[in-house]
């Protein structure tokens, strides 16, 4: 159990520290993931040749999947950016006045 002590100035920024702290574990579990591939695959007892094969369609796979995510991602922003900046735009016009 972890004794979360940390203080935010702001509803967003505790917001942004969890959603940072949750990328942080995803990436980690992800690398983890493929680190334990690559080593059972390298450690398989087929001819290198096979192992070669399936590391090779395992990451074409894997970019695959991570270039879908990633345009996803970008469509979803893209929606996204005019009702961002339109409320930044409001808030900064707030300052300002």
């Amino acid at each position: 159990m972890t004794n979360n002590s940390r203080i935010y100035y702001s509803r967003e920024a505790e917001e942004l520290a969890h959603r940072q702290k949750r990328v942080r574990s995803l990436t980690l579990l992800a690398v983890g993931a493929g680190v334990g591939a690559v080593t059972t695959l390298m450690m398989s007892p087929d001819k290198t040749e096979k192992v070669r094969e399936l590391m090779t369609s395992a990451f074409e796979e894997g970019f695959d999947r991570g270039r879908g995510s990633v345009t996803e991602a970008v469509d979803q922003l893209e929606k996204e950016y005019p009702k961002l900046r339109e409320r930044v735009e409001k808030i900064l016009d707030g300052i300002v006045s």
